[in-house]
C-alpha cells in the first residue's frame, strides 16, 4: 500500500516540480547547479532513468505561482475524481533508500553546490513523503476545482478540505515506462471551453449609479478674513456590483493564472487587469469566468 501524502503548497520560481529519491543522486550535492540548469532537468541522465521525476507546471508569467500539491495510489472519490481534466503520461521513478522517503517540492531544490544532503521541511519548498524501496510509475493528475466557492475562506484562501490542483498517482511496476521526449505543462491540460452565448462573460456599459450630495456652503466669515471659501465638496456613492456580475472588484477564474480579483476594466478593450496571488497581470476578457 502507497501512502498518502499531506497536500503541500509548492512554488517554485523556474515553474517545475519534482519527486525524487535523496540518495539516489547524493553524488550532485557537490556538483554545480548548471547539471540540471544549464538544459533543464528533463534533459538530464537522471530524468532518463528514473532517479528523478519531473513536471512542468506552468509556463510564461504563472510559473512562480503557488500550487497544491501530494502524492497517494488514488484520486480521493469525493474530493479530487470530480475535478479531474487531465492526465500526464507516465514517468519512471526509482527509490532504493533505506529510509524509505522520497522528496516532493520545487525544481530548485534538487542536490547541487553543496546543498541537498539533508533536507528539511520547509514551507512553499516542500519536504520528504513516505515512499518503500522499488520501481514505479508516475502519473500527474490535474484538477480543476477552483470554481466552488465552498472551497475558498472570507480571505480568498483556499480552506483547509480544498482539494490540490495536482495529484501524483504512484504505481509500483516491474518494468519501467519510458519517459516521454516532450512533457506539456500540467495547467495546459486544462480543457479551455469555447465561449457560447451561456457561458461567455460579457462586458457591456451598464450605468452606474451615482448620488451626488452637494455639501451646504459655509457661512461668511468677518470682513478681512484672508481664509478663501473652497469649493462645494461632492460625496460621490458607487452602486456595488451584483452576484456574476464583471467589473472592478469582482473575483475572477483564468485558466493559467487561477483566482484574482480585478483591478481594471474597460468596454472596448480587450485586455483586463486581474491581480493574481498578489501580482497584476493583463489578461484577455474571454479568458476570465466571473465566479464571485
Amino acid at each position: 500500500m502507497i501512502p498518502s501524502s499531506p497536500i503541500l503548497e509548492i512554488q517554485s520560481e523556474m515553474g517545475l516540480l519534482v519527486l525524487y529519491d535523496p540518495v539516489g543522486i547524493r553524488a550532485r550535492v557537490k556538483a554545480a547547479s548548471t547539471w540540471y540548469r544549464t538544459d533543464g532537468p528533463l534533459a538530464t541522465a537522471e530524468r532518463a532513468d528514473g532517479r528523478i521525476a519531473v513536471w512542468p507546471m506552468s509556463a510564461g508569467t504563472a510559473t512562480s505561482r503557488t500550487y497544491r500539491v501530494r502524492c497517494g495510489q488514488a484520486l480521493d472519490s469525493e474530493n479530487e475524481e470530480p475535478y479531474l481534466v487531465g492526465r500526464s503520461e507516465a514517468v519512471p521513478l526509482v527509490v532504493i533508500s533505506e529510509e524509505r522517503e522520497v522528496f516532493l517540492g520545487p525544481v530548485e531544490r534538487l542536490p547541487a553546490d553543496g546543498a541537498g544532503d539533508r533536507l528539511s521541511a520547509i514551507p512553499e519548498q516542500g519536504q520528504l513523503v513516505a515512499l518503500d524501496p522499488g520501481n514505479y510509475s508516475v502519473t500527474a493528475c490535474v484538477l480543476d476545482w477552483e470554481r466552488e466557492e465552498r472551497f475558498f475562506d472570507k480571505d480568498n484562501e483556499p480552506t483547509a478540505d480544498a482539494p490540490p490542483d495536482f495529484v501524483l498517482l504512484i504505481q509500483e511496476v516491474t518494468d519501467l515506462p519510458e519517459p516521454p521526449a516532450e512533457v506539456e505543462p500540467l495547467l495546459h491540460l486544462i480543457p479551455r471551453k469555447a465561449p457560447t452565448a451561456s457561458t461567455k462573460v460579457r462586458f457591456t456599459a451598464r450605468p452606474r449609479s451615482v448620488t451626488i450630495v452637494e455639501a451646504k456652503p459655509k457661512r461668511r466669515r468677518a470682513s478681512g478674513s484672508t481664509t478663501r471659501k473652497g469649493p462645494a465638496k461632492k460625496k460621490i456613492a458607487v452602486r456595488t456590483l451584483q452576484p456574476g456580475e464583471m467589473g472592478v472588484g469582482a473575483r475572477v477564474r483564468h485558466p493559467t493564472f487561477g483566482i484574482g480579483t480585478v483591478t481594471f476594466l474597460r468596454e472596448g478593450f480587450p485586455k483586463a487587469k486581474v491581480v493574481f496571488q498578489g501580482r497584476e497581470q493583463k489578461v484577455d476578457k474571454d479568458d476570465l469566468n466571473c465566479i464571485s
